[in-house]
C-alpha cells in the first residue's frame, strides 16, 4: 500500500547551528570581561593605584552630596519646625470687643458715653514694650477710602502720646477710652453724622530673633437707640474694610520701636 505524505512539501527548516541573538549577546558580554580582565593584568602598579584612587574619589564626592542633600533637608524641617512653634507659642493682640459706660449727673443726665475698646493676648507667652493708641472722629460723610487713619489727640488732656501696657497669656484689658460727647451721639442717631474709631497696638513677642508685631482695627459706631438714656450702650460697631490688619498685613505703616520712656507712659 503506497502511503502519502499529507500536508505541505519541504518545509525549511531553521538551522540549529545559527545562534540566536541571546546567545550572541552573551558571547559579546563573556568577551568584553576577558578584554577587562586582560588589561587588568597587564595593568601596571602604579596605573591600578590611580584607578583605585580614582574610583574612591568618585564615591567619597557621591556620599558627601547625599550627607550635604540630608543636611540640608534636616536643617529646612528643623527651621520650620522652630517657626511653627514660634507661631503657636507668640503673644498674638487683637481688638475682640468693646465696653460701653456712660457718664452723667441727675441735672443734665448722660453728658458723655466712654466707648473702650478691649484688646487680648490670644497667645501663650506675654508682650513686651507693648503700646497703643486710640482715636475717633465725627464727620457728616463717609470716610473716604484714602483715609490714612492718623493720631488724633483726644480729652481729657488732651492724650497725644501712646499708652504703654502689658498683658498676659491669654489676658484681655481694656485699651485708651475713646469718650464721645453726647452731641456727636445723638447726631449719630439722627443719621446726620459718622463716628468712627480705630487704633493700633504695636509690640515684641518674648521669643526672641522675630521683628516686632502691630494689630489695627477700625470701626463705624451705629448708635441704635436714645443715648441720653442710661442703660447698657445703645451700639453697634461696623468693621471697616481698611485698617483692620495684623503684622505684615499693615502695609507701609510699620510698627514703632517706642523705646521705654516715661514721658510715653500715660
Amino acid at each position: 500500500m503506497n502511503h502519502r505524505t499529507r500536508g505541505k512539501g519541504n518545509q525549511n527548516i531553521p538551522n540549529q547551528a545559527t545562534p540566536s541573538i541571546w546567545k550572541r549577546l552573551i558571547q559579546y558580554v563573556k568577551a568584553q570581561l576577558e578584554k577587562r580582565r586582560a588589561k587588568k593584568n597587564e595593568e601596571k602598579p602604579e596605573d591600578r593605584a590611580a584607578r583605585k584612587t580614582a574610583t574612591a574619589t568618585v564615591w567619597m564626592a557621591f556620599f558627601a552630596f547625599v550627607a550635604t542633600a540630608v543636611a540640608i533637608e534636616q536643617g529646612l524641617l528643623l527651621r520650620q519646625a522652630d517657626q511653627t512653634a514660634r507661631n503657636v507659642q507668640r503673644a498674638f493682640v487683637s481688638f475682640t470687643d468693646f465696653y460701653y459706660r456712660s457718664e452723667g449727673n441727675p441735672k443734665d443726665g448722660v453728658i458723655k458715653w466712654d466707648i473702650v475698646p478691649v484688646i487680648e493676648n490670644s497667645g501663650v507667652t506675654p508682650t513686651r514694650n507693648a503700646y497703643l493708641f486710640v482715636s475717633w472722629i465725627g464727620i457728616q460723610d463717609s470716610l473716604p477710602a484714602t483715609y490714612y487713619f492718623p493720631d488724633i489727640p483726644r480729652d481729657p488732656a488732651p492724650v497725644d502720646k501712646p499708652s504703654r501696657l502689658s498683658l498676659g497669656p491669654k489676658a484681655k484689658l481694656a485699651a485708651q477710652r475713646a469718650i464721645i460727647p453726647i452731641a456727636d451721639l445723638v447726631k449719630a442717631f439722627a443719621h446726620s453724622e459718622h463716628i468712627y474709631i480705630w487704633g493700633w497696638v504695636d509690640y515684641d513677642d518674648t521669643l526672641g530673633g522675630t521683628a516686632r508685631h502691630r494689630t489695627e482695627f477700625a470701626v463705624e459706631l451705629n448708635v441704635i437707640q436714645d443715648p441720653r438714656l442710661p442703660g447698657p450702650g445703645p451700639f453697634d460697631v461696623r468693621q471697616l474694610e481698611s485698617h483692620n490688619c495684623a503684622d505684615d498685613e499693615c502695609g507701609e505703616r510699620h510698627p514703632q520701636p517706642y523705646p521705654p520712656a516715661p514721658h510715653l507712659v500715660q
